[in-house]
């Protein structure tokens, strides 16, 4: 019954919430539970009998006037046309976004892994005169990885036009992609879960051994361990990224979690600052590092940065949540 009763929510979630609207989702869930259970008591399986109530109650616009919301369904604003999607188009679409996810994520332990050798090859060298190799080798990799940013960028610019339109699949299509949403559920919570244990390490292994080593009075050792820091950091991140993406892209196909109706506003938002806020903390990076000579240390502005913008995330999605800030939308 729960794939039963997340469907009807997708049905209902454009609609205006009315006492209505509220009375008639009420009303066909308890229709579709009725007829789940006579299904089962005949000796479907579950699956069977959740196919069959979907077949049966999956169209709104069949049922809009039995439910009595004929006039709510029909004023609908239809500016933002649906998009039609096969089986084959939404196959095709999560394979382009995870190899875009993947490829974003390779540029940035390419960059990390620039870092790495930069610390490296330096550890002990006199303040300004950094390793000449170790400087080419950072700049190859910066562009190396710019390189895999854009054409990874491409791969997901071939869908920018779903994110300004709703998608339409059919009710097999729609039900399978919910379910395979909700079986991935665990690996999700556990990509979350290896990135941020692969960022503590990270983390761990510098503190710990460059305070080991500085006690034993072995600074070159220490600078040494401390370049291993971002390498791990890089791993940790790229498993956020690519499981991130996955989810997100399995979100759009379901109209589900950050693709909902009601948070697109509030996504277009933090969209429009990503660019702008990216492109400062790589300025801060590269002029901390030649102005201050600080490649040992310079690298700390990406994990920071990414704490800081899911601050600033949370922050516009408690605002776009307030009433004050649902008037501000309106207006």
């Amino acid at each position: 019954m729960d794939a039963i009763n997340s469907y009807i929510d997708h049905m209902f979630r454009g609609l205006p919430k009315t006492d209505e609207v509220s009375r008639a989702q009420r009303e066909l869930q308890q229709m579709c539970e009725d007829r789940y259970n006579e299904l089962r008591a005949e000796g479907m399986s579950d699956n069977e009998a959740v196919g069959r109530v979907i077949t049966q109650f999956g169209n709104l616009d069949e049922l809009a006037d039995d439910l009595g919301i004929r006039r709510e369904l029909d004023g609908v604003d239809s500016s933002d046309d649906a998009i039609d999607l096969s089986r084959e188009e939404a196959e095709r679409f999560l394979r382009v976004r995870g190899r875009g996810a993947r490829l974003i994520a390779l540029g940035i332990f390419v960059i990390l892994l620039g870092v790495t050798q930069m610390i490296w090859f330096n550890a002990g060298a006199e303040s300004g005169n950094p390793n000449a190799i170790s400087l080419v080798l950072f700049f190859i990799g910066i562009i190396i990885a710019v390189a895999l940013f854009i054409v990874g960028g491409m791969s997901l610019n071939r869908y920018d036009r779903f994110e300004k339109h709703s998608l339409r699949l059919d009710e097999s299509t729609l039900h399978h992609y919910r379910e395979v949403r909700e079986s991935e559920q665990g690996r999700y919570v556990a990509s979350i879960v290896t990135g941020v244990t692969l960022i503590i390490i990270g983390f761990g292994v510098g503190a710990v051994t460059g305070l080991v080593f500085n006690q034993w009075g072995d600074g070159n050792a220490a600078e040494a361990w401390a370049s291993v820091m971002p390498l791990i950091i890089s791993i940790g991140v790229g498993v956020l990224v690519v499981g991130g993406m996955r989810r997100g892209s399995l979100d759009r196909l379901t109209s589900e979690g950050d693709y909902d109706p009601e948070k697109r506003k509030e996504n277009d938002l933090i969209g429009r600052l990503a660019g702008p806020y990216w492109m400062l903390v790589l300025v801060v990076f590269l002029a901390w590092g030649f102005i201050g000579d600080a490649w040992d240390r310079s690298w700390i502005v990406w994990p920071i940065s990414g704490v800081l913008f899911a601050l600033i995330a949370v922050s516009v999605g408690s605002w776009f949540g307030s009433g004050d800030g649902r008037k501000a939308v309106r207006r």
